[in-house]
């Protein structure tokens, strides 16, 4: 779980052939985002808004930000 402000790096032998799947800090009471994001995407657009649905189905979504950071000169990652 990534908590606010906090960085999580995901290797990029799993991130670039698959999509994968930002949890919020399970402290928050939300699931899973449902949009699953390739890397080309995330590169493409490196600030991203995720939705999380609550735990407790009464409460409205809630939303997220991501942040994609990587080494614009490394090709290899883009």
């Amino acid at each position: 779980m990534i908590v606010p402000g906090g960085l999580f790096s995901v290797p990029i032998e799993a991130a670039y052939p698959q999509r994968i799947k930002i949890p919020p800090n399970s402290g928050f009471g939300f699931k899973w985002c449902k949009e699953a994001l390739a890397w080309k995407d995330l590169v493409k657009h490196p600030l991203r808004t995720i939705a999380c649905q609550s735990i407790d189905l009464e409460e409205p979504a809630r939303c997220f930000t991501a942040t994609t950071i990587y080494d614009k000169e490394d090709r290899t990652v883009w």
